[in-house]
C-alpha cells in the first residue's frame, strides 16, 4: 500500500500532475485492486497517467480448484477422526 502511494508521488511529482487520493481509494472500496499506470497522450500532445485497475477477488479456474482441495482436507480430517475412534472402541 505504501509502495504504491510512494510510486504515486513520485509520478505525480515528474508529471506534474493533479490527483485525488478518494480517487485511488474509491476502487478498493468497490473491489478492485490497483495494478498500473497507463500512460496516455491527449490531443494536445501533453501525456496523462492514468492508474489502472483490475477486478480483486478469484478467477472461476481458482474458485474450482480451492473447492476442490477444501473437499480433500475435509476428507482427510474425517477420515482421521473415524480413524482414531476405531481405535478408542478397540
Amino acid at each position: 500500500m505504501l509502495k504504491q502511494y510512494y510510486h504515486f508521488l513520485i509520478l505525480l511529482l515528474s508529471k506534474n500532475q493533479t490527483y485525488n487520493l478518494d480517487d485511488i481509494e474509491a476502487p478498493k472500496k468497490a473491489g478492485y485492486k490497483f495494478d498500473s499506470w497507463k500512460e496516455e497522450v491527449l490531443e494536445n500532445g501533453n501525456t496523462v497517467l492514468t492508474p489502472v485497475y483490475v477486478k480483486a477477488g478469484f478467477d472461476d479456474k481458482t474458485k474450482v480448484i480451492v473447492i476442490i482441495a477444501s473437499i480433500l482436507v475435509l476428507s482427510v480430517v474425517i477420515n482421521i477422526i473415524s480413524r482414531r475412534k476405531k481405535r478408542r472402541h478397540e
